[in-house]
């Protein structure tokens, strides 16, 4: 049984961010009924005149396509999902993989100019310290629906 978007998942193949291990990055994220995961595909780091750009494939392909892969798969199940992102992200410097029970506190916006997704992992659900307690990105607007729905 394939999965679905707004159901199963919701993905968002090309957005900004920075992740804690691998510096601003450019990246994919993905948010299952089980947990978030960040998969950084271009970052940069470094210090000073030294500076690091690291470009990640994964089996030769960007993950934002090897996800959308595994998505398209009509075989794919929730629990086949989980574990593959899961055990890529292991291999991955500054991927992350957080439990979604984790989080105490999702806000979503939708408006043209604050269109946001922001969990936050504060036990008394404030938000808490940006890139650590706090992971917020801006989906595209075609991926917007899927979270909404999710």
């Amino acid at each position: 049984m394939a999965v679905t978007a707004g159901k199963d998942y919701a993905f968002s193949p090309h957005l900004r961010t920075v992740l804690k291990g691998a510096g601003p990055s450019r990246a994919c994220a993905l948010v299952t009924r089980r947990a978030l995961y960040f998969i950084p595909y271009v970052s940069i780091s470094g210090g000073g005149v030294t500076i690091t750009r690291t470009t990640v494939t994964i089996g030769g392909m960007e993950p934002a396509a090897y996800v959308a892969r595994l998505l398209a798969d009509p075989q794919m199940t929730p629990e086949a999902l989980d574990a593959a992102v899961g055990g890529q992200c292991s291999g991955i410097q500054g991927a992350l993989a957080r439990p979604l029970e984790r989080f105490r506190r999702i806000k979503i916006r939708d408006g043209f100019f604050s269109r946001t997704v922001v969990l936050t992992e504060r036990p008394e659900g404030s938000w808490g310290k940006p890139f650590v307690e706090t992971l917020g990105w801006r989906p595209g607007k075609e991926d917007l629906a899927a979270f909404t729905a999710f």
